[in-house]
């Protein structure tokens, strides 16, 4: 299992997401139905190393972590494994 450091993002918008991916960050939205989204920022060196580690095959098994990391309460996400 892999983790990523999510930090929260202050700015939004085309300008802002420049500049975080200038500062080595790639910009990313956490959302689910029924909760607040979410404005974060990952570490592109930490997200490349994981994409490289699974060969671009990457599901994130656990996103209620993440919004318990900020703070959120618990993410629902419809079961989609039929």
């Amino acid at each position: 299992m892999f983790e990523l450091e999510i930090l929260p993002r202050e700015k939004t918008g085309t300008k802002a997401s420049k500049r975080y991916r200038k500062e080595g960050f790639v910009p990313v939205e956490i959302y689910g139905r029924g909760e607040e989204n979410i404005h974060g920022l990952v570490r592109k060196s930490d997200l490349l190393k994981i994409l490289h580690k699974t060969h671009g095959e990457l599901l994130f098994d656990k996103a209620e972590a993440l919004y318990e990391q900020f703070g959120k309460g618990a993410f629902k996400r419809p079961d989609t494994r039929k």
